[in-house]
């Protein structure tokens, strides 16, 4: 799913209103429990084709999640993949060398340099902000293929209202894509956050005069100083939210795509961590260096230095720490968040089911922060090859685990009688009319927790061909001995395009045709047609035969 572009809810500030109704509209976040998702916490590039928790991830920088619900982030010079279902990790573009090469080939050979930004826009594009080498760059998501989409590789500003392939940018780090496919990212030391418009391919300024400073609230964006934009992403109502990070200014602002006008979301610009139970806007946000929402619109932001998780509740405009202590480490898997040691948290994003996922930098790890206790939102689809079939017919059951993490055990049912073995898949040829089959997973935890969780059953139809026919006529019974006569074979429920085999005596002759011509037929001739019907694509045809008598004079 795009960064920040998941039609959540409102992201205004809000007002201070009483105590009960405090307690009433914010979640408790001491029920949130964080895990380990990805990373072993070695800092050498390892893993790919294992399990994620195994893998060494260094220094990964942001995430994002793609329409398959893939875990995609940033790490060294690469960008990886972790399957949802499976826990499998894969590198899905750079080959590990820092450098610029590739354009217009697979993505796995191209060489990046420091990717940072990672998003996603609604056709499974993937865009990709490289800090170090001061360019966009898109994969595409049908071929897998790698393009620049913008930056000339030269640090610098020459300008807006040119392709964005011929402008100079520097420093590009957090990015995002709206629902038309413009492209939004900070350009950092040009302290400016940019567009590249998806039609004409030309970029523009949206905020930022390249001033490193804090001014301008409540004026046109482009006139406004921002101290060091560090991401950048889409609320609900279009608004651009940005997170300004250093010694000038720590804060978030938003601008109004309709009006252009900038404001201060929240933050007092101070590089410090304070705050907490009180509104946002008065708040000390510590070194904010990346920003995404959840589905009811809270927005929630990383503390980079401060190695803390904040968020703002999107009603009464209210701050809190979700997960960090503010002392980096690593500690607290399978505990509170709140008492968990981070190490330089960067990218953040929530999937479907609610689970935010943190990168924990330093750590070379990947977490995940959960919001009632258990290992994660856990749930088993179970998917069939088909759920409509003929009797007899060989249909395959997959599994498909979601936020299950731990080793799993997998037991099939069909209807209330265990089956298979304990594998992903389970296959049947003996299904009958209205048979249910469902799967019950045994999760082991990484936390030493057993947790049982069992899919929603998937109801199999079975059909059948209906009980065909065959009315054979002829243009005559009783014939001299010469005399032409046709018969006719009309087919009653045998599908669409039967074969037809016509016989004389038990032997083939005449054409696929639902006519037969002869004369040559002679006293106690026996004609027959037999029919190979294609009802319902079953896999066996159905014959049919209808003998008749030929009488001659």
């Amino acid at each position: 799913m795009p960064k920040g572009m998941l039609s959540y809810g409102l992201t205004f500030r809000g007002i201070a209103i009483s105590l009960c109704i405090i307690l009433v509209c914010n979640s408790p976040l001491f029920s949130q429990t964080i895990f380990t998702f990805a990373g072993s916490g070695s800092n050498a590039y390892s893993g790919d084709g294992a399990a994620a928790t195994a893998a060494g991830i260094p220094y990964p920088k942001d995430i994002c999640i793609d329409r398959a619900g893939n875990i995609l982030f940033t790490c060294y010079n690469n960008v990886r993949k972790i399957n949802p279902f499976t826990g499998v990790i894969t590198t899905i573009a750079g080959t590990g060398n820092a450098g610029y090469s590739g354009d217009g080939g697979p993505a796995t050979q191209a060489e990046m340099r420091f990717p940072w930004g990672i998003t996603t826009d609604t056709t499974g594009n993937i865009y990709i902000a490289e800090y170090a080498s001061g360019r966009i760059r898109k994969i595409d998501g049908l071929s897998g293929k790698i393009y620049t989409v913008a930056g000339t590789g030269y640090p610098g500003y020459n300008g807006d209202g040119i392709l964005a392939v011929n402008a100079h940018l520097n420093s590009p780090q957090g990015i995002a894509v709206d629902n038309k496919g413009n492209i939004y990212f900070t350009d950092g030391h040009n302290y400016r956050v940019r567009k590249i418009d998806a039609t004409t391919g030309l970029i523009s300024t949206i905020a930022g005069n390249g001033i490193s400073a804090y001014a301008g609230d409540g004026g046109l964006a482009t006139a406004a100083s921002i101290a060091f934009p560090t991401d950048v992403i889409i609320d609900r109502d279009g608004n651009l939210l940005i997170s300004e990070a250093g010694t000038i200014s720590c804060r978030i602002r938003k601008v109004n795509l309709s009006t252009g006008i900038i404001t201060t979301h929240a933050g007092n610009g101070l590089r410090a961590h304070s705050g907490d139970g009180g509104l946002g806007i008065d708040a000390s946000i510590f070194e904010p260096t990346s920003l995404t929402l959840d589905a009811a619109g809270a927005l929630y932001i990383s503390q980079y230095v401060d190695a803390r998780i904040r968020k703002i509740d999107p009603v009464t405009g209210i701050i809190n720490t979700l997960a960090g202590t503010g002392v980096a480490g690593f500690s607290g898997d399978c505990g509170p968040a709140k008492d968990a040691q981070l190490n330089f948290p960067e990218g953040l994003i929530f999937d479907r089911s609610g689970t935010l996922y943190v990168i924990d930098n330093t750590n070379h790890r990947i977490r995940k922060i959960v919001p009632d206790g258990s290992p994660s939102n856990t749930s088993v689809v179970v998917t069939a090859t088909d759920t409509l079939i003929c009797a007899g017919t060989n249909v395959t059951f997959t599994a498909n685990p979601i936020n299950t993490g731990g080793n799993l055990i997998y037991q099939w049912k069909v209807n209330s009688n265990l089956v298979g073995t304990n594998s992903r898949t389970f296959s049947s040829a003996n299904l009958k009319n209205n048979d249910t089959i469902s799967c019950i997973l045994t999760v082991f935890s990484t936390c030493g927790n057993i947790f049982y969780v069992s899919s929603k059953p998937v109801l199999i139809r079975t059909t059948s061909a209906a009980a065909s026919q065959i009315q054979l006529t002829s243009s005559g019974n009783d014939i001299c001995q010469g005399v032409p006569i046709t018969f006719r074979a009309q087919a009653i429920g045998a599908g669409t395009n039967p074969v037809y085999q016509w016989q004389l005596n038990g032997n083939n002759i005449g054409s696929n045709s639902s006519a037969f011509t002869t004369d040559k037929l002679r006293n106690n001739d026996k004609v027959a047609c037999f029919i190979t019907s294609q009802q319902s694509g079953c896999a066996a045809p159905y014959y049919y035969g209808v003998r008749y008598y030929g009488n001659d004079h």
